[in-house]
């Protein structure tokens, strides 16, 4: 009776590390909504023009416009682009046991304490 209860308890390895083989769907839209928002940024950046619904002299234009608005002469939002890129590429590929982590690390390493 022990062992019948035992065998129904055990689950298989297999089971329980489970792969789907489909992309991470929703870390995907929101690292493309990142890159889209990004992009926009750092080309309004370059071409030196004002972002929509942020007027000159305003809060958003005074971070925007701010030494800290860059790193390396480049735009942050430069930076976020490729930081979003990086989590888009980890959630393009098949789901493995490890992309949450990978994913974590890489939005966590990326953003400034």
């Amino acid at each position: 009776m022990a062992q019948a209860a035992k065998s129904k308890k055990a689950k298989p390895k297999a089971a329980q590390t489970a792969v789907k083989d489909a992309p991470n769907w929703p870390l995907l839209g929101l690292a493309v909504i990142g890159m889209v928002l990004a992009a926009y940024l750092t080309v309004m950046a370059w071409q030196e023009r004002l972002v929509a619904f942020c007027a000159a002299g305003s809060a958003c234009d005074a971070v925007l416009s701010s030494r800290w608005s860059t790193l390396f002469g480049v735009p942050t939002s430069f930076w976020g682009f490729l930081t979003y890129a990086l989590l888009a590429a980890i959630a393009w590929n098949k789901r493995n046991a490890s992309q949450w982590k990978a994913a974590w690390i890489i939005s966590s390493e990326s953003t400034p304490w």
